[in-house]
């Protein structure tokens, strides 16, 4: 991936999952990856399945801490595991958000769904970056505004927004250099904001 060199080049040292959920859509039709993506949008047991794969990573990394970077139901499992909360019962198990400096959110989803309300972000305080595209529309037709809500409704100020131009997948797609460079600069600026005094070695894509 494109992106993960381009954060490697800034000095970053990246690990990069592949969660099993999202290596079962290989070789699936376009009715069967359908019916996956609503079972993820309504259903916990993906993003508890994630978070553990992420617990895993901390554990065999137990003196690092970590900023977490991820797109789409990445952006949502990073934007968790730094301290966004969800609807009760939703979430039934221990996220170890103290070994998370922030995240890096590409096509955040907003309000309405997997367990996201408007009062998430109110105890997020950790910096980050939240970077979505112009024609970025959510899986429910949503307009790509809605994902200004990760930004907007984080009441701190330790915080950056990028609007690229782009759809949802243009974040994936390597030959997009615009978007590439925009989200290289972005990190470079939320680094040098928000990290540049803290010994951080690893971002993880979540």
């Amino acid at each position: 991936m494109q992106l993960l060199s381009a954060w490697e080049n800034l000095g970053l040292e990246t690990i990069s999952l592949v969660h099993k959920d999202a290596h079962s859509l290989i070789g699936k039709n376009q009715w069967e990856r359908k019916m996956m993506v609503n079972d993820a949008l309504t259903s916990p047991i993906y993003i508890r399945s994630r978070l553990a794969d992420l617990n895993r990573v901390f554990d065999q990394y137990p003196d690092e801490k970590f900023i977490l970077a991820g797109h789409s139901y990445g952006a949502y499992t990073s934007m968790i595991a730094a301290g966004m909360e969800t609807a009760p019962g939703w979430l039934s198990m221990e996220v170890r958000t103290e070994r998370v400096l922030g995240f890096i959110a590409l096509s955040p989803p907003g309000p309405g769904e997997r367990g996201i309300h408007e009062l998430s972000w109110q105890n997020c305080t950790r910096p980050f970056l939240s970077i979505y595209g112009t024609q970025d529309y959510g899986v429910g037709g949503q307009d790509p505004s809605w994902r200004h809500a990760c930004y907007a409704l984080t009441p701190h100020q330790n915080k950056l927004e990028t609007i690229v131009s782009g759809d949802h997948y243009c974040f994936l797609d390597g030959r997009n250099l615009d978007v590439l460079h925009s989200v290289t600069d972005s990190t470079y600026r939320y680094l040098e904001l928000f990290h540049l005094s803290e010994e951080f070695l690893r971002l993880c894509p979540a």
